[in-house]
């Protein structure tokens, strides 16, 4: 009989110790993208006027001042107002059990933010994907996802786009070395790309193109060229001018600035570069780790990396590529059940490459009205 227990717990020891040296996989798999990406040779020129104006001009990406128009727009504080008052004026065309499920979300949100529980880039994109639906919301396939740094900045505030369609935009640089003062004036610029003459865009455009107060035409003020530039003596300046998309199938591109009889021409080379980038990696799904059935609440995810970069969900699954997984990411979530219930979750700081789960779990709490 001993040596029958003996057998059994060796047995058993050699099942645990199987069980326990199993190896667990996270299945992963290949995202490619192919793009084209423009440049410009040389990157930037030089040339003085006969006004002793130095102008250098620089064609630039459009979507890289994203980032500077969030700023300008963070410094007065309105453009966290814009998102929510945008988002208050789609809850009043609701129906009123909708609305008032969304006005409460919408407090929800302003008061995380407040209370610091929730980063304020993460709370905006939640209204945003909360405004416009799914297709504000992504999966971590796109292109912009899968980079590493943050180079994804909300659009709202950059002047230079209209119906997600982005100006052609160049980076102005003047220096008076005079001792006088000297007028530039924005239509002694134009702009030659194949055959199409193209001349700068002025605030008649912003000003007919966007709300009076908003970020967007603020920024135009802050930015766009004006009419007519006044530099004082030995001032330095940035500015710039847009013009509608060139057509980078025209491999010459040239800006001349003409004053009077003289012209001073910029001439550059465009370069379309074919570009293609795989990334391994795994699809993760977010749940509920309270248990509530997805049959019975819609829910609503924002997911923000420690590189900055943040995003709403289409869904509840994110593919993350194998070089941010050590990256700490954290994810906030609101849910509603069917019948109006509201409910808000999140899971901060988590490192993926020390987890062998594919599930990403947030614990949900009822926001109970007050």
């Amino acid at each position: 009989m001993k040596n029958y227990y003996l057998i059994l717990l060796l047995i058993t020891m050699i099942g645990l110790s199987c069980t326990i040296t199993k190896p667990v996989h996270i299945t992963t798999r290949t995202v490619s993208h192919s793009y084209k990406n423009v440049t410009f040779s040389p990157s930037v020129l030089n040339q003085e006027t006969t006004k002793k104006v130095d102008i250098s001009i620089t064609p630039i990406d459009t979507k890289s001042l994203n980032k500077e128009t969030l700023n300008l727009a963070s410094r007065d504080g309105n453009y966290e107002k814009e998102f929510t008052s945008s988002f208050q004026s789609a809850i009043e065309n609701m129906n009123s059990e909708d609305k008032d499920i969304y006005e409460k979300l919408l407090k929800i949100i302003t008061e995380k933010i407040e209370n610091g529980e929730m980063p304020k880039v993460a709370g905006n994109s939640m209204i945003r994907r909360l405004q416009y639906g799914e297709k504000e919301g992504r999966n971590g396939t796109e292109t912009e996802s899968l980079s590493i740094l943050n180079d994804n900045y909300s659009s709202k505030f950059n002047p230079f786009i209209l119906n997600n369609n982005y100006l052609s935009v160049f980076k102005v640089e003047l220096n008076n070395r005079s001792l006088e003062v000297q007028e530039i004036y924005l239509k002694s610029f134009q702009i030659t790309s194949g055959y199409e003459l193209l001349y700068p865009l002025n605030m008649d455009y912003f000003e007919q193109n966007f709300e009076n107060g908003s970020e967007q035409i603020k920024n135009a003020y802050r930015l766009n060229m004006p009419k007519v530039l006044r530099l004082a003596p030995n001032q330095r300046i940035i500015k710039y001018i847009a013009i509608p998309a060139i057509d980078a199938g025209n491999k010459k591109l040239q800006v001349q600035y003409i004053e009077g009889k003289s012209v001073e021409t910029f001439n550059f080379q465009v370069h379309i570069n074919n570009i293609d980038k795989t990334f391994q990696g795994t699809d993760y799904h977010v749940i509920s780790a309270t248990g509530h059935d997805p049959k019975y609440y819609d829910y609503f995810f924002v997911v923000s990396f420690g590189s900055g970069m943040t995003f709403s969900l289409s869904g509840n699954t994110i593919f993350i590529n194998n070089e941010k997984k050590s990256i700490p990411m954290s994810v906030y979530g609101v849910a509603i059940k069917r019948r109006g219930e509201v409910y808000f979750g999140k899971n901060e700081n988590i490192n993926l490459s020390e987890s062998l789960d594919t599930n990403i779990k947030v614990r949900f709490y009822e926001i109970r009205k007050k």
